[in-house]
């Protein structure tokens, strides 16, 4: 099998090779250019010690990031490209960080410690060195841990996350002894960070497959994400399901745009029916006040996994209104979009976050829902594209212009309260001269 590698990389190799070393193309880079894709990284493996690796590359910027794991980070032509010293690691801390790490000599030794045959591939350029078979099993579309699953997943736990990472963005299947590995080993992602978790949650949730990861392999998901796990088996005896909750919120992430915050929001908006829950005389299932509920939990899911407070926020509000039946006029859309001080582009979120969750019920009724979002956001679009106000930084006068009208103190932010208001109820205009006569008529 031939592949060619980006010129950055060649030039790597090239210039360690000159200096009288072994140097190669490795891990992720090679497996993404035998998939036909262009690779996110470049990653160079050399037996060429770190310091022997600045010297050949002292006319470019370096950097010592890892620099006590053997790489020095190179900025060459424009791009970064890591290049690590063969190395082999002894006993692992926790599940996670190699003790030590000893430089070796030989590349067959480097592709050792790796964790799955299809990152364990190099090439010089000219040639591919694939000791565990990996380009078979890419060809197969297999993932397979290099060695024993069980050794690879007790060194470092967050392999478990990147083996359901490229199921779900590659598409690939996860290898029958590697598979039963992960199920054995799941409790040990208890030991990684929570940052580490959420990064490879966030890819595993924007991949293409990501239904199918999220429903095999969801007594792995709880580990990392134990707040989903009171949706599993959660039936909903109405209507407008034919799933059970966890069922449902699985579709409806696979439903949604692949945007990261889009499908948290997805992925949290019902976590709180279970709570709720409550059976009427008839037999059929309510969840009244969910979004509420949800908005609790996911707050604090959240918060463990580290997002930031602009990104909570904004979730949070999807999920707290995902179930709100907004009426098609422009006022209850102002409504909307000035209770959360959002710009315009949250409507269009809500507008998705709608779609998904409702495509991923049942048949009941989904054609005059889906008819009746069409309209809603086609009214949107209009509204959208006008010129009218939202909230007061909208507005084509502000609080210094209020000043010099005399306006001081709160009368300020009420005065403009009352512009946004009357706008929305068309009663006023957002332009400049009519918003002063309306002030002056306030006085």
């Amino acid at each position: 099998m031939d592949i060619v590698l980006p010129n950055t990389a060649k030039k790597a190799i090239r210039l360690l090779n000159n200096s009288g070393f072994y140097a190669y193309a490795v891990g992720g880079c090679v497996r993404d250019l035998i998939l036909g894709t262009t690779p996110e990284d470049i990653d160079i493996a050399t037996n060429a010690l770190p310091d022997e690796v600045k010297a050949v590359f002292s006319d470019c910027k370096t950097y010592d990031i890892g620099l006590s794991h053997g790489t020095v980070t190179v900025l060459l032509d424009g791009n970064n490209i890591e290049i690590t010293t063969f190395r082999q690691e002894d006993a692992y801390i926790l599940h996670r960080k190699p003790e030590n790490v000893r430089f070796v000599k030989s590349i067959d030794e480097d592709l050792k410690r790796r964790d799955f045959t299809i990152n364990s591939i190099c090439c010089d350029g000219e040639k591919i060195i694939d000791p565990f078979s990996g380009t078979e099993d890419i060809k197969n579309r297999i993932i397979r841990a290099v060695g024993k699953p069980d050794e690879r997943f007790k060194e470092d736990a967050l392999r478990i996350m990147r083996a359901l990472r490229f199921c779900s963005c590659l598409g690939f299947n996860i290898e029958k002894e590697t598979e039963e590995s992960l199920y054995k080993n799941r409790w040990l992602l208890r030991y990684v960070s929570r940052e580490r978790i959420r990064d490879e949650l966030l890819r595993i949730l924007c991949g293409k497959n990501v239904e199918k990861v999220l429903l095999k392999y969801k007594e792995i998901i709880a580990v990392a994400v134990p707040e989903i796990r009171q949706m599993f088996n959660v039936y909903q005896n109405t209507p407008h399901h034919m799933f059970d909750v966890y069922t449902h919120t699985v579709k409806s992430v696979s439903n949604i745009e692949p945007e990261p915050f889009l499908r948290l929001t997805m992925l949290f908006h019902d976590v709180g029916k279970p709570s709720v829950l409550s059976t009427d005389c008839l037999g059929v299932t309510h969840f009244k006040t969910h979004p509420i509920e949800s908005v609790k939990i996911a707050r604090r899911a959240l918060l463990s996994l580290r997002i930031s407070n602009k990104e909570l926020s904004y979730i949070l509000s999807l999920i707290g209104e995902h179930d709100n039946r907004v009426e098609k006029s422009e006022k209850t859309m102002r409504r909307l979009l000035k209770k959360y001080d959002y710009d315009k582009g949250f409507f269009n979120d809500y507008i998705k976050v709608r779609f998904a969750d409702t495509l991923a019920q049942s048949e009941y009724m989904r054609e005059e829902k889906l008819n009746s979002l069409y309209e809603l956001k086609k009214c949107g679009d209009k509204f959208l594209c006008s010129q009218l106000a939202v909230k007061q930084s909208d507005l084509e006068i502000d609080g210094n212009d209020l000043l010099s009208l005399g306006f001081f103190g709160k009368e300020i932010g009420q005065i403009l309260d009352e512009m946004t208001t009357a706008i929305s109820e068309g009663r006023l205009e957002n332009k400049n001269e009519e918003l002063i006569e309306f002030a002056k008529s306030k006085r």
